[in-house]
């Protein structure tokens, strides 16, 4: 019999929404999902591609609707691995020939074929989500905050190259943006955190002659738009559908088990929300695809690591997924025998055994970056604001993405020089030389919390050496009991020299309805409409349907403040410098959004402010009536094909807000 999933788990469900005045809204009929992201469910989750778990393994054969004006073409997602109990070969990626005629009855044409056990709208993954005078100036100061708050380790410390004979072979595969052979990358996201990962767990090229530990990229975001066409598989894209990053897990994994003997790591900084596929009994078989495929791993030995997720005012709580799915527990091994056609599972002594270990970002002072997702905080944490990368020569980026490179590089270190530990037992070690930050994680496996640890690379390997005592005595890892002050970071943006400054005149518009039924006071520049900006729904979900390059333009503009709102003397400026990646781009506008002490917020909609490389300070002369705890940036280019690109970044908070 076939079954098509709801999604009932605690979510209103669509009922008169899908009516028939619209081919695409009764096109997707099988997921269901709750406000707000509702709005948006027709264009993340698209009627030309479907996934299908037929009732047994077979062929995914060409299906036509007669008098249809198109056909659907399937392609197997997992063609190498099969299973009485699992069904591997039951999974089928079905694409309609001729995607802009695929109407509701094609759909359900689909759905009711005697070999479909279940079908589903494939639905978009993304990124969650990392030299101009300004960069100049604090990338060193946040370079050595980085470093310090990683706690890296020298080669001296690890009496490299000696000991690499030593260590096992451990291979981290980044399952992001970019292919393994890239050039000119469509976004860099992947280069970024792969070049983390390889700095800390001191990686060498892949295949390279006595190499042990190696990180690879591999394209699982091949879309730069959602329509059939628009994926790139050489210079990769920023977008994917769920049954495409099921289909990178299993290229990986499948090279993994025919490949040299090594660990693995999965990497994972993507995302979908909740409402897109969580709860293992109720979600749709692209989903599922991605959840047996990251099931099957556990069952070998893999380690799977994902970034919590970024806060993009979605409204809805909690961790993204796969990072959610810390809340299941890993495979037992009798269910890897029985479930997952594992022959020989690998048994893990660990302490704490889920599915997938979440990752956050923390701030130089320990507390959630400015972006962390409402009731999305994870055991684990590791250093995410504003964190300048690859060579020393990207741009800063803030959010879980740099946070859960951190952990997989660390995570790598350690079981390069301890094979004997099981990838659940690597990161208890992680988690036991943790560094305490007073807070306790929002979410954990099977609905348990814990303190949340920042993990650093010393810790993690000191641990594990003296735990275990497989560490070679070369191995001396010295670290940190102190932690590096923000002083040099506050002398380098004291030392900015501007070569612009500006008092734009403001308006007050007052207060302004704001995306989660929030609400901000609005202050707009001369020439600027002085308006509340109309709303497109009660929540921002354009990051998850429009592509946009993720590099912020301004990665380091940052917010500087004098006098005190209790003297009505507070004056608080914006210190902005367009990425040399951007300047040659033509910004058309500007907006500032400030969160408030007291829990208010405040926005300045500046217009064109007409940046460049070269550094502009911006005095906001409306004072707020609160101190500013943190900002963010938005700025407007003049777009190709459409009106306008944009993109925004959060503003480097100056340390004399910081307590250490």
């Amino acid at each position: 019999m076939r079954r098509v999933r709801t999604m009932g788990w605690a979510l209103v469900a669509l009922v008169a929404g899908c009516g028939g005045e619209h081919d695409g809204d009764a096109a997707v009929t099988q997921l269901r999902v709750g406000e707000p992201v509702l709005e948006v469910e027709d264009d993340v989750c698209v009627a030309w591609r479907q996934v299908v778990r037929r009732t047994t393994e077979g062929n995914c054969t060409t299906v036509t609707r007669p008098n249809s004006g198109g056909s659907w073409q399937g392609t197997k997602l997992f063609p190498a691995w099969s299973g009485t109990n699992a069904k591997y070969g039951a999974y089928c990626v079905y694409e309609f020939s001729n995607p802009t005629a695929v109407t509701s009855e094609d759909v359900a044409y689909l759905a009711s074929r005697t070999f479909v056990a279940e079908s589903g709208a494939d639905c978009v993954v993304t990124t969650p989500a990392s030299v101009p005078a300004l960069e100049q100036e604090l990338d060193p100061a946040l370079d050595a905050l980085a470093d310090d708050r990683m706690d890296l380790l020298t080669d001296a410390e690890l009496g490299l190259p000696g000991t690499n004979n030593n260590r096992t072979a451990v291979r981290v595969a980044v399952l992001d943006t970019v292919p393994a052979t890239w050039n000119q990358p469509r976004d860099n996201h992947g280069v970024v955190v792969a070049d983390l990962i390889a700095e800390i767990a001191h990686a060498c090229l892949p295949n390279a002659p006595g190499c042990k530990a190696w990180v690879e990229n591999v394209l699982a975001l091949p879309r730069y738009g959602l329509a059939p066409g628009d994926k790139d598989q050489v210079r990769g894209g920023m977008r994917a559908f769920q049954s495409e990053i099921a289909g990178a897990l299993y290229s990986t994994i499948r090279s993994w088990e025919t490949g040299a003997p090594a660990k693995l790591v999965l990497n994972m900084s993507f995302g979908w929300l909740a409402a897109f596929g969580e709860d293992p009994a109720a979600s749709a078989p692209a989903v599922d695809a991605v959840l047996l495929a990251l099931r099957r791993a556990s069952c070998e030995g893999a380690l799977a690591i994902a970034a919590a997720g970024n806060d993009q005012t979605d409204c809805t709580p909690g961790p993204v997924l796969p990072a959610g799915w810390e809340e299941l527990p890993a495979p037992t091994v009798q269910q890897c025998t029985s479930q997952l056609d594992i022959a020989n599972p690998v048994a893990s002594s660990g302490q704490y055994r889920p599915l997938v270990h979440a990752v956050g970002g923390l701030t130089w002072d320990d507390d959630p970056v400015s972006n962390a997702r409402e009731l999305g905080r994870p055991r684990l944490g590791a250093i995410a604001d504003h964190v300048p990368r690859v060579l020393r020569e990207a741009p800063a980026r803030t959010g879980s993405s740099i946070s859960a490179a951190v952990v997989s590089g660390a995570a790598a270190l350690v079981w390069s020089y301890n094979p004997g530990l099981d990838a659940h037992r690597v990161m208890d070690q992680l988690y036991a030389a943790g560094i305490a930050t007073n807070d306790d994680a929002e979410f954990g496996l099977a609905g348990t919390t814990h303190p949340i640890r920042r993990i650093t690379a010393c810790s993690a390997l000191a641990q594990a050496c003296t735990t275990t005592g497989t560490c070679p005595a070369a191995v001396q890892p010295v670290c940190r009991t102190t932690w590096l002050g923000p002083e040099d970071l506050a002398l380098a943006i004291e030392g900015v020299d501007p070569g612009t400054e500006v008092t734009p005149g403001l308006t007050s518009v007052g207060s302004c309805a704001g995306f989660c039924d929030a609400s901000y006071e609005l202050y707009t520049a001369d020439g600027v409409a002085a308006s509340c900006p109309a709303l497109p729904g009660t929540s921002d979900t354009e990051d998850l349907t429009r592509p946009q390059p993720t590099n912020p333009a301004c990665p380091t503009c940052t917010w500087t403040s004098t006098g005190s709102p209790t003297n009505n003397d507070y004056q608080v400026s914006i210190v902005a410098a367009l990425d040399v990646g951007w300047g040659a781009r033509t910004d058309t506008s500007m907006s500032v959004s400030l969160k408030l002490e007291n829990g208010t917020s405040v926005a300045y909609a500046l217009g064109d402010q007409n940046l460049s490389t070269a550094t502009k300070t911006i005095t906001l002369t409306s004072i707020p009536q609160s101190k500013v705890v943190s900002g963010t940036v938005r700025i407007g280019f003049v777009g190709s094909g459409v009106a306008t690109d944009w993109t925004h970044g959060d503003l480097v908070t100056p340390p004399s807000t910081l307590s250490f």
